[in-house]
């Protein structure tokens, strides 16, 4: 999975995710990477709910030219 796909399907699951554009530098490429931030949530359940989400975008796996930082 692309990053940018990565991003929308988090976003449609109610999570957001930034993609590594905004990050890069220079003429390089964005690597295949997102920035995951955890902000407080309202309670451990919402923390838990979300972590979940991503676990499981996770293990679907990125693409094979995508590298798991």
């Amino acid at each position: 999975m692309a990053r940018v796909d990565f991003v929308e399907e988090a976003k449609r699951q109610g999570i957001t995710l930034i993609a590594s554009d905004p990050f890069c530098v220079g003429s390089y490429p964005a690597p295949q990477a997102v920035r995951i931030c955890v902000t407080p949530p309202e309670n451990r359940i919402i923390l838990e709910k979300g972590l979940k989400i991503l676990k499981e975008l996770l293990e679907e796996g990125p693409s094979h030219t995508a590298p798991l930082l």
